[in-house]
């Protein structure tokens, strides 16, 4: 994780599918376009981390969660809308 980024992420993903693909293409499409290099995303494939999951309350997937800055808001989707993914997490 790089300490300098101002805005952390923990997307949540369920294996190696289309669903957990497309979400992992579409947030590093929509932070490099918006964040440029000033961001960390950490993914999390819950079939290897479940513990993860229970420990961050995860219900659905996949989820993308802002660390930081906060407050901590979170998406649940294949992070194709990218209105929603602008407006709600990196306008608030």
């Amino acid at each position: 994780m790089d300490s300098k980024a101002l805005y952390r992420f923990s997307l949540f993903v369920s294996g190696e599918g289309l669903l957990a693909k497309k979400a992992i293409f579409n947030c590093k499409k929509y932070l490099d376009i918006f964040l440029q290099s000033n961001y960390d995303m950490e993914i999390i494939d819950v079939l290897q981390y479940p513990k993860l999951a229970i420990d961050e309350n995860i219900i659905a997937l996949p989820i993308l969660k802002r660390k930081n800055p906060l407050p901590e808001i979170s998406i649940v989707g294949d992070m194709s809308n990218l209105e929603l993914f602008k407006s709600d997490l990196l306008m608030n």
